[in-house]
């Protein structure tokens, strides 16, 4: 009897057991409730406030809802030139979200947001992540970048095996939807965590993973890696406002980063609650709701003389059908001026199109002959084009915009070429010093960055290699010797940035603010003794000359200005 009673009671626990976890899997909220959780305006992680971000978050919100006429021409033309298919952002995007909420492959019965939203309440993270991982691969398992990053929330391999995901020949689990996830967010959090001990501080036991400002760090950290946004965190004490507004003219890619991802939360708000809905009242939809639900969906795949010919058929249906009485006039109304809003639009971006200045017909002229050109070539007249788009006031015939997509363009050839070309674009050189061996090993990633791995007397030496803007009166010489912190390797400093910049081809061409890359290493002063600072890097060159240098270097007035305790300041790496 007992034996009997025992087994009853096994039963009865593994019957129990199952109950519970299937009423656990009932209990994840709906999608419409996910909505509201992403797209309410008490979110944790809050954008930048300053101009600069409300308007670039703006931007690129019209960007992923296929409203930016002017961008999405050039990138179609850019696609047309290249002979590639053509697929726009708000169609990537919008593909990516219905992948989210319907794929349910490793995490049935969810779906992928489901599963995203558990693994952040289970890991104490806001939901709005799932805005980056849009914002990496529109949520495509399988896509890869130019730098070798792959999978859903796009890691390269060093980051995907340091947070437990297997990469190598039989498997890659950065694919895995699942997998990828959890790393990602334990990935965030240990950003997260970094900006405490940035700050000297020590992480608060149960960290509640709820300040906005920290999260934008982790974002940047993210994207740019956390070594070098860790100088700017120190530098502007914390504020992202500041280094948003800083880093806009060094790294445009890393200025993006944040503002595209809010862009994506802009664009998906307007998709779920206008488009999506758009029809949600209607009980049995109408021929021009149809033809105009198809238009939205696929406007990227028509040229401008079509969508213009395609939303003026849309009209008309409209108009005829108000007169049948199958729609009120309100809603015929206001659907009209949605659709007349678009054509103005449309005709904006075809006259702006017909203006013609000289940069455009240098980068016409480009377009005839690129594929001939070789790699360097094509980078160096791609970068006389783009600063001819910002310096001739004949540009200004153009709208910004205008100006701005066709520079994006620009940009993402110039990113493309590099990327292709990465072993051109690799420098490896020795330079010979009496006995001595200094090896460079310099690497220019797709989005401009450089890295630098330098070697002196056999040893590593902490390098950056840094964004340097040309002044008034500046010769190659006096920024090699304002980097070198002895007066007999001004040479080699110089030959590093003659390495650096292949593009330059003569030493005694440049301009007041270009910019160049050049060897360095940012400091945080740590006492506001300036001498100890210049017997450190620069040991062999006259104090008043030194002096004179790193003020020149930080944009100090040598006499005037002071270094204080705190600051972060550019010194030279040779030495």
């Amino acid at each position: 009897m007992n034996k009997y009673f025992t087994l009853l009671l096994a039963v009865s626990i593994v019957l129990m057991f199952f109950s519970v976890l299937k009423g656990t899997e009932q209990e994840c909220p709906s999608h419409d409730e996910l909505y509201l959780k992403l797209f309410s305006n008490s979110q944790i992680i809050e954008p930048p406030g300053n101009d600069y971000n409300e308007n670039m978050i703006e931007k690129w919100g019209k960007r992923y809802k296929g409203e930016d006429i002017e961008w999405e021409l050039k990138f179609r033309e850019l696609a047309r030139k290249k002979g590639r298919e053509y697929r726009s952002l708000h169609q990537r995007l919008i593909d990516g979200w219905n992948r989210l909420n319907t794929d349910t492959s490793h995490t049935k019965p969810n779906t992928h947001l489901q599963m995203i939203y558990e693994q952040t309440q289970k890991h104490g993270v806001p939901f709005d992540i799932v805005f980056l991982a849009l914002t990496e691969s529109h949520w495509h398992g399988t896509v890869k970048s130019r730098s070798g990053a792959r999978g859903y929330w796009q890691f390269i391999r060093s980051t995907a095996r340091r947070y437990g995901l297997k990469v190598n020949r039989n498997i890659d689990e950065r694919t895995h939807p699942v997998k990828s996830t959890i790393a990602a967010i334990k990935f965030l959090k240990d950003l997260y965590e970094l900006t405490y001990s940035w700050e000297g501080k020590k992480v608060p036991d149960n960290c509640s993973f709820d300040d906005s400002n920290r999260w934008m760090w982790a974002f940047w950290s993210y994207n740019r890696g956390p070594g070098k946004v860790k100088i700017y965190f120190k530098k502007f004490k914390g504020d992202p406002e500041e280094y948003a507004e800083h880093i806009k003219r060094i790294n445009i890619e890393n200025s993006n980063y944040v503002n595209k991802i809010f862009g994506v939360k802009t664009a998906l708000k307007s998709y779920v609650y206008d488009e999506q809905k758009l029809f949600a009242g209607i009980s049995e939809k109408t021929e021009a709701d149809r033809l105009f639900e198809n238009y939205a969906g696929k406007r990227g795949d028509f040229s401008m003389e079509d969508r213009i010919q395609r939303l003026d058929a849309i009209k008309k249906a409209y108009g005829d059908e108000l007169k049948t009485g199958k729609h009120t006039i309100d809603y015929v109304n206001n659907t009209v001026q949605m659709i007349d809003k678009e054509i103005d639009s449309i005709k904006v971006t075809v006259q702006d199109e017909k203006i013609k200045t000289n940069a455009d017909k240098m980068y016409e002229d480009y377009v005839k002959v690129g594929k001939t050109l070789s790699p360097q070539e094509r980078l160096q007249q791609l970068e006389k084009i783009r600063e001819s788009y910002l310096s001739d006031p004949e540009n200004k015939k153009h709208g910004s915009d205008y100006v701005q997509a066709t520079l994006d363009v620009i940009d993402d050839e110039m990113g493309g070429i590099k990327e292709e070309n990465k072993e051109l674009f690799s420098k490896k050189n020795t330079y010979e010093i009496k006995d001595q061996k200094l090896n460079v090993d310099v690497s220019i990633s797709a989005e401009g960055e450089s890295e630098a791995t330098v070697q002196y007397n056999g040893e590593i030496v902490d390098a950056d290699i840094v964004t340097y803007r040309i002044l008034y009166g500046d010769k190659m010489n006096d920024i090699a010797k304002r980097l070198s912190g002895d007066v007999n390797k001004v040479h080699i400093v110089k030959d590093m940035i003659i390495n650096l910049n292949p593009e330059i081809k003569n030493l005694n061409r440049i301009y007041v603010n270009q910019e160049i890359k050049v060897p360095g290493k940012y400091i945080e002063v740590e006492d506001e003794n300036l001498d100890q600072i210049l017997k450190q890097y620069y040991p062999r060159v006259p104090i008043g000359d030194a002096e004179y240098y790193v003020k020149y270097l930080n944009n100090k007035t040598p006499g005037k200005d002071l270094i204080t305790k705190g600051e972060v300041i550019l010194v030279p790496v040779i030495r």
